[in-house]
């Protein structure tokens, strides 16, 4: 059964062609920080979405049941615990961009939907506020077209 706030989604994204806008820049700005990591030779990697401890974060996990292996399971808070495994395991740069779960309650600004985790290599970054100057700027031209952003009626230069 759908709720109403579902419902009113749904609608918007039909109707409200500024909320589609939302959701295509969103996309594209995936599409874009995947690119501008892979061709910086970084490896994509999965971490388990449910696991038998909760750890990594101070969040009340989400706990659920795995009826087959009659054990219970909490849905992954925070992946840098595997992460980090790949570092001691000698993997080079890792970019992760996946769902994880946070119970902090029922408010747009505590349960983010998708989170990149980026990770670089033992030693690899001299500067690596210089990566993400770089990474901004890639992102805003291929999403937008232009370096150029306005955010509250001020105008943000970002290359």
């Amino acid at each position: 059964m759908w709720s109403c706030a579902i419902a009113s989604v749904i609608v918007d994204l039909f109707t409200n062609l500024e909320a589609r806008e939302v959701f295509v820049k969103r996309a594209k700005a995936l599409k874009a920080l995947r690119q501008f990591f892979d061709e910086r030779g970084y490896l994509e990697v999965e971490t388990p979405m449910m696991q038998q401890v909760a750890g990594g974060a101070a969040a009340r996990p989400f706990k659920t049941h795995h009826n087959t292996m009659d054990m219970d399971l909490f849905l992954r808070i925070a992946p840098e615990l595997y992460l980090k495994r790949l570092v001691v395991g000698g993997f080079g740069p890792r970019l992760r961009n996946q769902s994880h779960f946070r119970n902090e309650g029922v408010a747009r600004s505590t349960i983010p939907s998708s989170h990149a985790g980026v990770l670089p290599g033992l030693c690899q970054l001299s500067r690596p506020d210089a990566v993400d100057e770089e990474l901004i700027e890639f992102v805003a031209q291929e999403v937008n077209g232009t370096t150029i952003t306005n955010f509250n009626g001020v105008e943000i230069e970002s290359g």
